[in-house]
């Protein structure tokens, strides 16, 4: 197997094993406002990467980037057990390919983490996507986004419906609970992408926000907005040449924006006090926002500093500021022990601390600054001033089942707790929240009799007067996932799905684009929704080379169609779990068996394996290319292959695979796998 000792691996990178970076230090009695210092020793051979915590499971997953300082990136997601004060890898069969530059993100309505952003323009392997003559699979990074789920260590590639995720290097990800909406800055848009539907959204984006980066962004769901704050203007100031200090000057900003998801409308604040500017992008710093429940504001870490220094060792401690978008404002927030960089942010809502990751010095090496690459983790229990601790959401999620003209709304209701219950049209989502009952609701259900046949709704429910509201439950089915295609010949497609877990599932519907038919949605091959998780498609002709494009569809009691699955394709997806073992070195010569993991009921011709005894930066490259041998002449039957080598230019040795089918088209690639390169490693055990 691709593996290497952990013993050796503490002897590269510095760090404890796993098990040995456990503390009993408890997080109750934590003193309001003060960051506390909880790991110095942490795993840590990544930077360019991110985080998010998964309320679930009371984990924070940390994921992509770089290896340490070189140019190799990674897909490794490293878990961080809160409680506990323990780590762990994710040891998942499939996973985005290495990215770097990459943010992660919880969402709340699938209780999974979101990662997006990020490409192997340098140091891993493009997986591919379907080129545009519709006849291969191109040299080329997929999109996604992709979705974590933490409970059951899995990765799903969304592979949305056109217009596709919008990549983007410095810009964080921020998601709204309220609209259930991953939202991100991408050069003169802004990006939008509905998890739930699986559809990205593109809106313009005002001029002066237009091509920033480095920047800051935050989503309130209590008020339903968007904050942005500050970055560099076109293309960032730390790329121009010529004076330094005058680009800082002309690029780097401290304005605050607010963006009404419902309404579709940017404003911008004019708060009596402005945070400082503080290093946007030296070495790949953005600004760590993220909204903290129990004020009801968007926290913001920020380097003090309003000019440029190049000189790090004169940078003054980072400060913690609050943003209440209400009033537009934005306060100082008094902290005991700051961090000399801003890290990583994120708010673990059960234990209720904000995380910091990274941010010591120790990730400075020498005039770099990489906070990500620092192996402390920080804690605060923050109280902003003036401010009352909001009481968690009661209930913190409903129950939406459609019958054929209600929907009937379930949570578990405490007794003598008065509710209130709120609709909005979410089509594609929510737009403004408007209460339906005049009378206090006392029992944990409530039947919306005045829905309109075929119309999407978003519902919310609170205690009376609460200002926290549940995460919205829709009258909608979550788009199913799971869809696996399997060629069987030119005239016959066998398709399977998994299950929706919705009690109100009547069925489903398959579509199929063949070529650019998938760029408006395809064609439905379902007259009624089919009660079967399975569909034979035998009405297409793949006879001509040109692939199909396909996904599935739920249909509840209501009548009411989900968004797309992720799209599968006539072109194999790529193998998983790609393993490699050196089974015998004499010299120059060895023997390496290379594994793969490949699904039953998908049929397949064999896999090509591809070898490579260097790697090289720059991945688009023809150079890099060129250093790839297809080392079978025929398309391997089975999971594994074992290869006799000799020579190289390098001690090492890469591979990746690809599945064929039975018309002979080579599908996605697999990442690179090494034996012997640690940074190319399937997995850290």
């Amino acid at each position: 197997m691709c593996r290497m000792k952990w013993i050796g691996l503490v002897g590269i990178l510095g760090v404890l094993s796993l098990a040995g970076c456990r503390s009993t230090d408890g997080l109750r009695g934590l003193p309001d406002n003060v960051w506390v210092l909880r790991h110095t020793q942490t795993p840590n051979i990544v930077w360019e990467s991110g985080i998010a915590y998964d309320p679930a499971t009371r984990v924070m997953v940390r994921h992509g980037g770089h290896v340490l300082g070189s140019y190799a990136q990674t897909n490794y997601t490293i878990l961080y057990h809160v409680p506990e004060n323990r780590f762990s890898w994710s040891t998942a069969p499939a996973r985005p390919q290495r990215r770097c530059l990459v943010d992660v993100e919880y969402v709340d309505s699938c209780q999974k983490v979101v990662t997006a952003h990020g490409g192997s323009s340098h140091g891993s392997m493009p997986q591919g996507m379907v080129a545009g003559e519709y006849r291969s699979v191109g040299f080329s990074d997929p999109r996604g986004p992709w979705l974590y789920d933490v409970k059951n260590d899995t990765w799903e590639d969304c592979r949305t419906l056109p217009p596709l995720w919008a990549r983007a290097a410095h810009s964080w990800l921020a998601y709204d609970a309220s609209s259930d909406l991953l939202a991100s800055l991408s050069g003169n848009n802004l990006v939008l992408f509905s998890p739930r539907v699986n559809r990205v959204f593109i809106r313009p984006l005002p001029e002066e926000v237009g091509s920033r980066l480095g920047h800051g962004l935050a989503a309130d769901p209590i008020n339903r907005k968007l904050v942005l704050f500050g970055g560099s203007r076109n293309g960032g100031w730390v790329w121009v040449r010529g004076d330094r200090t005058q680009a800082y000057e002309d690029h780097v900003q401290n304005d605050t924006w607010l963006y009404d998801i419902a309404t579709d409308e940017w404003s911008r604040a004019s708060p009596e006090v402005v945070p400082p500017r503080g290093m946007p992008m030296v070495d790949h710093i953005s600004i760590p926002m993220m909204f903290h429940p129990p004020s009801g504001t968007v926290l913001m870490l920020q380097q003090d500093i309003d000019r440029h220094e190049p000189d790090n060792t004169k940078w003054p401690p980072s400060k913690l500021w609050s943003f209440d978008v209400r009033s537009g404002e934005w306060a100082l927030v008094p902290m005991e022990g700051p961090p000399a960089f801003p890290g990583l942010l994120t708010y673990a809502s059960h234990e209720d601390v904000v995380i910091l990751r990274g941010g010591g010095r120790d990730g400075v090496q020498g005039e770099r600054i990489r906070p990500a690459l620092s192996r402390q983790i920080r804690v605060a229990r923050v109280r902003v001033p003036g401010r009352d601790t909001l009481p968690p959401p009661h209930p913190e999620r409903v129950t939406a089942t459609t019958a054929d003209q209600s929907v009937i709304l379930t949570w578990n209701a405490r007794r003598g707790t008065q509710y209130d219950v709120y609709r909005a049209p979410a089509d594609p989502f929510p737009g403004e929240y408007v209460k339906l009952n005049a009378d206090p609701v006392r029992a944990g259900r409530y039947v919306d009799s005045s829905v309109q046949p075929g119309q999407v709704y978003a519902y919310r429910v609170a205690r009376r007067g609460a200002v926290r509201h549940s995460v919205p439950a829709f009258n909608q089915p979550w788009r199913p996932g799971g869809l696996t295609v399997s060629v069987e010949s030119e005239q016959r497609v066998v398709l399977n799905w998994t299950e929706n877990d919705e009690p109100d599932i009547v069925g489903y519907h398959v579509y199929r684009g063949i070529g650019k038919e998938i760029e408006t949605g395809g064609v439905r091959l379902t007259t009624n929704p089919l009660t079967e998780r399975t569909f034979v498609d035998e009405a297409v002709d793949l006879s001509d080379g040109v692939g199909c494009s396909y996904y599935v569809t739920a249909v509840n009691r209501g009548g009411i169609e989900s968004g797309a699955s992720p799209l599968a394709y006539t072109f194999p997806d790529a193998p998983e779990r790609l393993r490699a073992d050196v089974d015998h070195q004499d010299g120059a010569d060895r023997t390496v068996t290379v594994q793969w993991d490949w699904p039953e009921h998908v049929e397949v011709a064999g896999f090509n394996v591809y070898h490579a005894t260097q790697h090289i930066n720059s991945t688009a490259s023809q150079e890099f290319r060129d250093l790839w041998t297809k080392r079978t002449d025929t398309p391997v039957v089975g999971n594994q292959i074992t290869l006799n080598l000799s020579g190289g230019t390098t001690p090492h040795d890469y591979f990746y695979v690809r599945a064929v089918n039975v018309l002979g088209q080579e599908g996605f690639r697999t990442d690179i796998c090494s034996p012997t390169d640690w940074r190319f490693r399937a997995q850290i055990e």
